[in-house]
């Protein structure tokens, strides 16, 4: 009888912690995805902002020297130089995403996630969406779990539960005990014996 008291409160139990796990597998997975483009949005301005400062100050200046020399002429070496540049950095802005996003997704899954392996941010969203699909399951799963244990645990039940392992009621003949009072009962109202 214990067991099958309490197997309504133990599926509820069982699909929470189902349900709990799941939510905190999201999260990780947001929160990788999250540090992945916060640090390579960092990192790609921080490497940028160097390579334009270090390129410009050494590189720059001796070909501008070099080149003004070949051409007799140093401003159009300076603006031919700073052309060159341009272009490079114009390259670096338009692949920042294929240098420098995926690279942080496997460090931080790594660390956060250990048991999965997404290494790009293509397989956190589709691990992501995944997690939203299954969270959604178990919510249903839970909601079940709870209708389930709300009909077990209504009176009604329970007192049908306990007159039937009694032995008060059996189910071909319904409540033996509670036929024989409400007969007893209308007999001495009314004072007529029931046939």
């Amino acid at each position: 009888m214990a067991k099958t008291f309490l197997k309504p409160v133990e599926n509820i139990v069982q699909e929470g912690r189902v349900y709990v796990d799941e939510q905190l597998e999201n999260m990780k997975l947001r929160t990788v995805k999250g540090l992945s483009q916060g640090t390579s949005a960092f990192t790609a301005l921080l490497l940028i902002f160097a390579f334009v400062s270090i390129l410009l100050l050494m590189l720059s200046f001796a070909f501008v020297l070099w080149l003004g020399e070949l051409m007799d002429s140093y401003a159009q070496a300076a603006f031919i130089v700073a052309g060159v540049l341009l272009l490079i950095l114009v390259v670096c802005i338009l692949l920042r995403k294929q240098l420098f996003k995926n690279s942080f997704v496997g460090l931080y899954a790594g660390i956060l996630n250990p048991k999965k392996k997404e290494n790009t941010l293509a397989g956190l969203d589709n691990a992501i969406e995944t997690s939203q699909e299954y969270i959604q399951e178990q919510e249903k799963r839970l909601q079940g779990s709870l209708s389930s244990a709300k009909d077990f645990y209504s009176p009604t039940h329970l007192l049908n539960e306990g007159l039937r392992q009694s032995g008060l009621r059996s189910s071909e003949k319904g409540f033996k005990l509670g036929r024989f009072l409400t007969a007893s009962c209308r007999a001495l109202l009314t004072g007529k014996k029931k046939k």
